[in-house]
Protein backbone atom coordinates (compact mmCIF):
# COMPACT_ATOMS: atom_id res chain seq x y z
CA UNK A 1 0.00 0.00 0.00
CA UNK A 2 1.29 3.65 -0.61
CA UNK A 3 0.71 6.85 1.08
CA UNK A 4 0.10 9.92 -1.68
CA UNK A 5 2.39 12.79 -0.47
CA UNK A 6 2.70 14.97 -3.61
CA UNK A 7 3.15 15.98 -7.37
CA UNK A 8 5.46 18.46 -8.85
CA UNK A 9 5.37 19.20 -12.42
CA UNK A 10 8.43 19.34 -14.15
CA UNK A 11 8.71 20.73 -18.17
CA UNK A 12 11.84 22.09 -20.09
CA UNK A 13 14.23 20.84 -23.04
CA UNK A 14 17.12 18.35 -21.92
CA UNK A 15 19.73 17.54 -24.70
CA UNK A 16 17.96 19.50 -27.44
CA UNK A 17 14.33 17.60 -26.55
CA UNK A 18 11.55 18.85 -24.21
CA UNK A 19 9.64 17.34 -22.02
CA UNK A 20 6.87 17.57 -19.75
CA UNK A 21 6.17 15.51 -16.89
CA UNK A 22 4.49 15.13 -13.47
CA UNK A 23 6.40 13.71 -10.60
CA UNK A 24 4.48 11.65 -8.27
CA UNK A 25 5.86 11.70 -4.61
CA UNK A 26 4.23 7.85 -2.94
CA UNK A 27 5.83 7.02 0.38
CA UNK A 28 5.11 2.95 1.16
CA UNK A 29 6.41 1.09 3.88
CA UNK A 30 7.01 -2.02 2.23
CA UNK A 31 10.48 -3.38 2.33
CA UNK A 32 12.49 -4.22 -1.11
CA UNK A 33 15.89 -5.09 1.00
CA UNK A 34 16.91 -5.93 4.48
CA UNK A 35 19.07 -3.16 4.22
CA UNK A 36 16.21 -0.67 4.38
CA UNK A 37 15.03 0.84 7.55
CA UNK A 38 11.72 3.54 8.03
CA UNK A 39 9.65 4.50 5.09
CA UNK A 40 10.80 3.79 1.59
CA UNK A 41 10.10 7.04 -0.95
CA UNK A 42 9.10 6.59 -4.39
CA UNK A 43 8.53 8.73 -7.35
CA UNK A 44 6.56 7.72 -10.07
CA UNK A 45 7.24 9.95 -13.17
CA UNK A 46 4.36 10.28 -15.57
CA UNK A 47 3.85 12.18 -19.04
CA UNK A 48 1.47 15.24 -18.30
CA UNK A 49 -0.52 14.11 -21.72
CA UNK A 50 -1.53 10.67 -19.43
CA UNK A 51 -1.58 12.65 -15.79
CA UNK A 52 -5.55 12.90 -16.24
CA UNK A 53 -6.18 9.34 -17.00
CA UNK A 54 -3.38 7.96 -14.33
CA UNK A 55 -3.99 10.09 -11.61
CA UNK A 56 -7.12 10.40 -9.15
CA UNK A 57 -7.47 14.37 -8.50
CA UNK A 58 -9.19 13.50 -4.99
CA UNK A 59 -6.06 12.30 -3.47
CA UNK A 60 -4.91 14.71 -0.79
CA UNK A 61 -1.54 14.43 0.86
CA UNK A 62 -1.35 11.13 3.61
CA UNK A 63 -4.03 9.58 1.61
CA UNK A 64 -3.58 5.50 1.16
CA UNK A 65 -3.51 4.92 -2.16
CA UNK A 66 -3.59 2.26 -4.71
CA UNK A 67 -0.83 2.22 -7.74
CA UNK A 68 -1.12 -0.24 -10.53
CA UNK A 69 1.88 -0.81 -12.88
CA UNK A 70 1.72 -1.53 -16.55
CA UNK A 71 3.70 -4.27 -17.76
CA UNK A 72 6.80 -2.21 -18.36
CA UNK A 73 6.64 -0.76 -14.80
CA UNK A 74 5.46 2.82 -15.20
CA UNK A 75 2.15 3.28 -13.21
CA UNK A 76 -1.09 3.22 -15.30
CA UNK A 77 -3.22 3.78 -12.05
CA UNK A 78 -2.94 6.05 -8.52
CA UNK A 79 -6.16 6.30 -7.29
CA UNK A 80 -7.58 7.06 -3.68
CA UNK A 81 -8.58 3.47 -1.47
CA UNK A 82 -11.85 3.58 -0.51
CA UNK A 83 -12.80 3.44 3.11
CA UNK A 84 -9.07 3.57 4.15
CA UNK A 85 -7.80 6.33 6.87
CA UNK A 86 -7.77 9.00 5.35
CA UNK A 87 -4.98 10.83 6.79
CA UNK A 88 -2.61 7.52 8.25
CA UNK A 89 0.46 9.27 10.53
CA UNK A 90 4.08 8.23 9.82
CA UNK A 91 5.46 5.43 11.58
Amino acid sequence: MYRFMGYEHKSGTFEGRAYDNYMVHLVTDEKTSAWVAGDLVQVEKIPAAQFEQVFDRSLKPGMECEVVFNRYGRASSIRAVPNADVMRPSK
